[in-house]
This record gives C-alpha cells, structure tokens and sequence, in this order.
C-alpha cells in the first residue's frame, strides 16, 4: 500500500507478529497504533467496541461493516489487499485424493448452508480451485516478500 502511494516502506514502524491474533493482542495491549488484520480476524473486538475498522482493503463494501471506508476508493492508487480462506493438504498427497477433496468441498462451498455461514460472517462466497490458489498465492507472495525485504525483515537480511 505504501509502494502503491509513492511512500518509502520506513514511512511507518513495523512491528512483526506472529500473525493477527498476537497482533490485535499488542494492539489492545497499546505497543502499537495500528494494524491489518481482516475484517472477520476483528469481527469480536470490533463489535464490542474495542477496536475500530479505519479501512476495509478491498473495491467493495463488507457485508458486515458496510459503511467502512474502501482503500479502493479513499486511495488515489485505488490499492487493495484481499484475505481468503483456504484448506491446504500436505503436498506429496496424491494427485487422486487431492482432486477428490477439491470436488467435495467445491460441493460444500456451493451450499446453502455454507451461504448463510459466511454471510453470518460478512463474508462473501468466492470459490477457486486449486490452480487459483496457486496463482493467487504466488502474487500474494511476490507482492508481500517486496514488502517484507524493504523494510529489512526478510530471512538473511
């Protein structure tokens, strides 16, 4: 987002953390004023009023904070940065068995129930295979591990 925005990636002190649980800890815990954790990783605090949502990463509204602001729109660069949900499997599964279990949750996914599920969350039903993931994880991973070494915190730095 800074890079998007012509910012150097030392405009603002990072803090590592071992993901958004821990992050949100230290955010309660007042070591640090800002975080990005998802919507849904905040859902709890954010509906008891512990925390505020200052911007949602994404071009379309929550469905369960809707009047959130969106980086998409508040951003001259227009930048976004979408969580997901995935079920991964150990990769020397076996071809077979991986597509079968890409099938049976594709199956899931397409679900009424798994409909109102997420919706209970505010969360959208968005379904990609395998193949998806993968592209999505690699970008994901490009885009991030830039961020990650300009701010020197990548492994061997």
């Amino acid at each position: 987002m800074l890079n998007a925005e012509g910012l150097e990636a030392e405009t603002i002190r990072w803090v590592p953390s071992e993901g958004s649980a821990s992050a949100l800890q230290e955010l309660l815990a007042g070591g640090v004023d800002m975080v990005t954790p998802s919507l849904l990783e905040g859902k709890t605090l954010i509906d008891a009023g512990e925390i505020k949502a200052l911007a949602y990463m994404s071009d379309k509204p929550s469905e369960a904070y809707p009047d959130v602001p969106l980086t998409a729109r508040e951003l001259p660069s227009g930048w976004t940065l979408s969580a997901y949900t995935t079920i991964s499997a150990p990769a020397n599964m076996p071809e077979d068995i991986a597509c079968s279990y890409e099938a049976a949750l594709k199956e899931i996914v397409e679900t009424k129930e798994w409909a109102e599920f997420r919706s209970s969350l505010g969360a959208p039903v968005v379904w990609g295979g395998s193949k998806e993931l993968l592209d999505l994880m690699t970008q994901y991973d490009e885009g991030l591990g830039n961020t990650v070494k300009a701010i020197g915190m990548a492994k061997g730095q």
